[in-house]
């Protein structure tokens, strides 16, 4: 069962269950009322009766009870059965690209989403070596550390210059 079969079938249960507490609350109430006003006539049964067909039906839609119920599952792994399956794939590819429609801005989305990918594509091919990202520090000349090498403001470096001299 895929993730979307899935969600389908969690929310028939959801409608199912809610059907049912709607019936239970709904009976009940009509059978105390029936009971106090006319003890000697049960008329609740009948709408008790027709709402519980219908209980039933759906019962029988949700948990696959009843007429039929793996014939059309039996049915669809046959005829996919029948298909290649590169073929088969290719169905489903395409039936879910059709699924899914673009929104009113989608040219604009789709350009943005090619330069992410873009990015992520040089950011995967890019090497490991730190070398490639950030360019080496010179190397200072005998123990000594040249700041103007370094490209550092004249102004911060006069402090600095004169400790690292001393």
């Amino acid at each position: 069962m895929t993730e979307s079969d899935a969600r389908e079938q969690a929310k028939k249960e959801a409608e199912f269950y809610t059907h049912l507490a709607t019936f239970l609350v709904a009976m009940t109430g009509l059978a105390a009322f029936n009971l106090i006003a006319q003890p000697g006539h049960l008329w609740f049964l009948y709408a008790l009766f027709g709402w519980g067909i219908g209980i039933a039906n759906h019962a029988a839609e949700t948990f696959g009870l009843g007429r039929g119920s793996g014939w059309q599952q039996r049915r669809t792994q046959e005829l996919m059965a029948q298909q290649p399956d590169e073929d088969r794939l290719r169905s489903l590819l395409d039936e879910t690209l059709d699924a899914r429609t673009l929104p009113a801005g989608a040219p604009q989305d789709v350009a943005k989403l090619q330069r992410r990918i873009e990015h992520l594509e040089a950011i995967v091919t890019a090497t490991d070596d730190p070398a490639d990202i950030v360019p080496p520090l010179p190397a200072p000349e005998a123990g000594r550390l040249d700041l103007d090498r370094l490209g550092a403001a004249p102004e911060t470096e006069s402090a600095e210059r004169r400790r690292v001299r001393e």
